[in-house]
């Protein structure tokens, strides 16, 4: 049903249950006057009539005219004259009413002077007039009934003269209701399809002017209530911006923060990360260039042995694939011992420099090859000492060479790692992470603790970034620091790391032996900016910046004092959807 008849057909039916209502008092009104009245008209039938009988008693000629009329009036169904011992001294009825007068029960004595109203049956009404006629202390009575049916056709006639004078009214009102309808409808929807175009976005709302009346009154309200809401809308809007603004300066503050930390983070690991390259890369030089000179070398010694007897040209390719097949001595003061003997048993044989041809033995490992003192023959040669010198070399100097690359390449590869600013979500492997960290910061370790490690194996990995490792490193840094603050002379500190899994987390516990943190600010250790280093040494960001990335990762960062010292534990979520694997 149409909004136009669900408020048409509502006003109508409010409309004419008014009209029936207003009818309704009105009748109920009026028949109240005409009951009064015809009761008023009665009673003064009543009282002339009591009159005049009174009259009659005492002239001895009684009223018999007037109460004849009496009889004969329509509504009036008997009178009596009731003497002092209750006996009917006069009685009349009307014509439809003959022998109807024993039947009623009427009072036989009344109280007082006045007259009494008195309603012997359904739709009767009558009066008793007390009489002077007194005998004994009592009075005479006149008693009139009379019927009501008149009043109640004169009601029946006023309701329906209420009624139709009521739908009079209804179907008068009826063109009037029509168009206050229709305009309120219109009204009503021209609000809701502004209202729909505010709920969708579009505040630039006007209604034309509705009048002065209650309906122009609420255009006016709802102009000013969009009018208002623009105004809102504008101020939401330059405080979103202000609010969006501030909001990227703070997040650009906080990333120029985090760079700052990560900056001294790297400056201060990068001189020890230069000192371990610098090593390995020095040895390569070095062993570089010695090697440049023995290839030099090595073909003039290599036509001076192809002069030599066939028989030493066979031991020396023997002996030269020994040389390149076996690794190099382990250090010089380990084979001392072996070198002296051996040198002291060619002095013997008078094998020409001794000491250089038993150096050269135990440096290539040749003594287990060796038949002597059968061997000692082609030792005399000068050319094959010299080739074998040189092989010795270049076998010493690529193996130096392979494991200072290795050295470097395991830094670099940890460099890239813990060094990655790629933050994409993947699964990464704890124990290497921590691996990878300790390579960096092997230089300021190896100086200062003893690192303990009980990583467990074949841990699942956890989803994160490549921030994971600054946690390591924040974490052990600090490790440092407490450790040196409490350092006594030389003595190394320690540090303890395990991992494990614990139901659906990886837990990795970092335990150092510096001194236990106060109670009273353990609890503040985590907040930002806030350190007990001295000033300059310290910003008070690092344990903050760890409990961010642990959080962004879905996990907890704790601190807690142990037995032995200070344990901080990670507990970081397992991926759930990769099997371990080792």
């Amino acid at each position: 049903m149409k909004l136009f008849w669900k408020i048409y057909l509502t006003a109508l039916a409010f409309m004419v249950l008014s009209v029936v209502m207003l009818a309704t008092l009105l009748s109920v009104g009026q028949a109240q006057r005409v009951k009064e009245h015809l009761r008023k008209e009665n009673l003064n039938r009543a009282q002339l009539a009591a009159c005049q009988v009174e009259t009659g008693y005492f002239e001895k000629s009684w009223p018999f005219e007037l109460l004849k009329t009496i009889s004969d009036y329509d509504p009036v169904v008997l009178w009596r004259v009731v003497d002092d011992n209750e006996h009917i001294v006069l009685s009349g009825a009307g014509e439809p009413y003959k022998g109807l007068e024993r039947s009623l029960a009427l009072p036989t004595s009344i109280e007082g002077s006045q007259p009494q109203l008195i309603q012997p049956a359904e739709d009767m009404e009558g009066y008793i007039i007390p009489l002077r006629m007194r005998n004994q202390g009592r009075s005479w009575m006149f008693q009139l009934v009379y019927h009501t049916r008149q009043v109640k056709g004169e009601v029946l006639q006023i309701i329906e003269v209420n009624a139709l004078l009521g739908l009079a009214v209804a179907m008068a009102l009826f063109p009037a209701l029509t168009v206050v309808s229709r305009r309120l409808v219109r009204l009503l929807q021209r609000l809701a399809g502004a209202a729909s175009q505010i709920n969708s976005g579009s505040l630039d709302v006007s209604l034309p002017s509705g009048g002065s009346d209650e309906l122009g009154q609420l255009v006016n309200a709802f102009n000013a209530m969009a009018q208002s809401i623009q105004l809102r809308d504008a101020e939401i809007k330059d405080k979103v911006r202000s609010l969006e603004l501030a909001n990227a300066q703070i997040q650009q503050a906080q990333a120029d923060l985090l760079q700052s930390e990560r900056m001294s983070m790297v400056g201060q690991l990068a001189a020890g990360v230069a000192h371990e390259i610098n090593t390995p890369t020095g040895a390569i030089i070095n062993v570089a260039s010695e090697a440049v000179d023995h290839l030099h070398y090595l073909p003039r010694t290599g036509f001076k042995c192809s002069r030599l007897p066939e028989a030493t040209q066979h031991w020396l390719n023997k002996m030269i694939q020994h040389v390149v097949d076996c690794p190099p001595a382990s250090s010089e003061a380990s084979t001392r011992a072996e070198r002296r003997q051996l040198e002291a048993m060619l002095v013997e044989q008078m094998v020409p420099q001794p000491r250089k041809v038993a150096a050269l033995i135990v440096q290539t490992s040749l003594q287990q090859y060796l038949d002597l003192p059968a061997d000692l023959e082609h030792l005399r040669h000068e050319a094959a000492i010299e080739l074998l010198e040189h092989f010795s070399v270049l076998h010493v100097s690529n193996t130096i060479s392979v494991t200072s690359a290795k050295k470097i390449a395991r830094i670099v590869r940890a460099l890239k790692f813990c060094g990655r600013s790629n933050d994409s979500v993947g699964e990464l492997d704890i124990n290497e992470s921590i691996d990878n960290t300790l390579v960096i910061l092997h230089n300021r370790l190896k100086h200062m603790v003893e690192v303990k490690l009980s990583l467990g194996s074949f841990l699942p990995p956890v989803s994160g970034t490549s921030e994971l490792s600054q946690i390591w490193t924040n974490l052990l840094n600090n490790a440092c620091d407490a450790i040196e603050e409490a350092r006594q002379g030389d003595q190394m500190g320690w540090i303890e790391i395990v991992s494990r899994q614990a139901d659906d987390m990886v837990v990795v516990e970092i335990t150092n032996s510096g001194p236990p943190i106060p109670p009273d600010i353990i609890s503040k250790v985590f907040d930002p900016f806030f350190t007990t280093k001295p000033l300059g040494k310290g910003t008070g960001l690092g344990l903050s910046i760890c409990r961010g990335i642990v959080g962004r990762m879905e996990g907890a960062l704790t601190a807690a004092n142990s037995d032995h010292g200070v344990r901080f534990t990670v507990t970081l979520p397992a991926c759930k959807t990769v099997q371990p694997t080792a």
